[in-house]
């Protein structure tokens, strides 16, 4: 038999780096360019991976007989998480993913093989309108930026559309990228609750401002003044800057 085989692989990312490689995505690096190779009939996808491995001093994890745990190419492995927790290695053979494990996967005569790595996996296996759904979604959350009291429209237009993602599609968005939105709701609801106390404070310092010279006739602002101070919570109490001025009509009167 004769089959074609490539090998794809990638480098370590720094902790920093968002970018996601993955065959589907079409940035892997080319470790073993594309060439055929004889076979024995009843010869597996491993076989062929040792023959690939052999000739180009590749070191090949394999644990178990069905899993590629790594491979290491000139001091360089990449192992099943290096670059996250859905990084490790894959196969397609004519274009598919398999589900076989690389030592029940049989091969035929003209069976393609694209052995590569990927940084996660959920793409690799999704439909494009899928990925087309998720990275708009992502779209959305990254066009957050800062959060001020001006974010609300957009914050709420991400969770919207993250929300009406399936759940397939959902796997598709990072942790990393998901947090960056439930950071921008929860930094919103801060902003919004001192924007909220600070108005309430505010009200409470305009009716202290309110009673002005004290006189016989002052009890009614005064009165008014202090309930509506009293019903303050303790936070906003403190943001009442012209607290003494209450407590010294209440004595001159």
């Amino acid at each position: 038999y004769t089959v074609n085989f490539a090998l794809l692989g990638d480098y370590k990312h720094a902790e920093t780096e968002e970018e996601i490689h993955t065959l589907i995505d079409n940035n892997l690096e080319v470790w073993v360019a594309a060439k055929d190779y004889e076979v024995e009939p009843g010869a597996t996808i491993l076989d062929v991976l040792n023959m690939v491995a052999a000739e180009n001093n590749l070191a090949v994890g394999n644990p178990n007989g069905d899993y590629v745990k790594y491979i290491t190419k000139d001091g360089v492995r990449l192992s099943e998480f290096t670059n996250g927790a859905r990084s490790g290695w894959m196969y397609t053979i004519n274009g598919n993913h398999s589900g076989l494990g690389v030592a029940e996967q049989k091969l035929a005569d003209g069976d393609v093989i694209i052995f590569h790595y990927t940084d996660d996996y959920t793409r690799e296996k999704s439909s494009p309108a899928d990925l087309e759904a998720a990275a708009a979604v992502v779209a959305k959350i990254n066009a957050i930026g800062t959060v001020s009291l001006e974010s609300k429209a957009k914050i709420e237009e991400a969770r919207a559309a993250y929300d009406a993602l399936s759940d397939e599609q959902r796997d598709l968005i990072g942790a990393d990228v998901l947090k960056k939105l439930t950071d921008a709701e929860e930094t919103y609801a801060e902003l919004e609750k001192n924007a909220a106390d600070k108005a309430a404070a505010e009200a409470v310092e305009d009716k202290i401002s309110a009673i002005g010279t004290v006189t016989m006739d002052s009890k009614a602002a005064i009165d008014e003044a202090r309930a509506a101070y009293e019903e303050l919570s303790d936070t906003q109490k403190n943001l009442v800057s012209n607290y003494q001025l209450l407590s010294q009509a209440e004595a001159a009167y």
